[in-house]
């Protein structure tokens, strides 16, 4: 390796603790197993993360297919089996929609509300202890300057 690159590189590895793309991948990994474990232990074994985000964009109101895989930033082919999982162990319900025969919107059952409130436990306990980590102040601005960039994100 020439000197160049070789100091370009001591450079590299000097910072690269301090790179957001490393922070939020391994935040997202470590509150993914821990929310997973936690489910896990009360009982929801087959629950994957890919669930949830179904659940969480769904609405009040249904959703489609389309709308849904689009919210939750995944393929269609991916939601349509993360739906017929979930269809199967009856956290949701599928309707026709009323004007295109061809397609159908996903609705929350009494059961995936209750899966819902379960996971929002979870979320929250998790939450808290970040809270306790960081502090409540530091917590809170983590949280808006996220959303500031999600905004951001939302306009494009």
């Amino acid at each position: 390796m020439n000197a160049r690159n070789r100091k370009k590189l001591e450079e590299h590895y000097a910072v690269r603790h301090k790179n957001v793309a490393k922070f939020l991948n391994r935040v997202t990994h470590h509150f993914r197993n821990e929310a997973t474990e936690s489910m896990r232990s009360k009982g929801f074994a087959q629950l994957r993360m890919g669930h949830a985000s179904l659940l969480y964009n769904i609405g009040l109101e249904g959703i489609n297919v389309n709308q849904l895989a689009k919210r939750a930033f995944m393929t269609k082919q991916a939601m349509s089996k993360l739906v017929q999982e979930l269809l199967n162990e009856g956290y949701i319900k599928t309707q026709e929609h009323e004007t295109d025969k061809r397609s159908f919107n996903v609705f929350i059952t009494d059961k995936g509300a209750s899966l819902m409130f379960e996971m929002d436990k979870c979320v929250m306990a998790i939450q808290q202890r970040y809270i306790s980590i960081v502090g409540e102040r530091n917590f809170k601005i983590m949280l808006d300057s996220l959303g500031k960039i999600l905004d951001d994100y939302q306009k494009e």
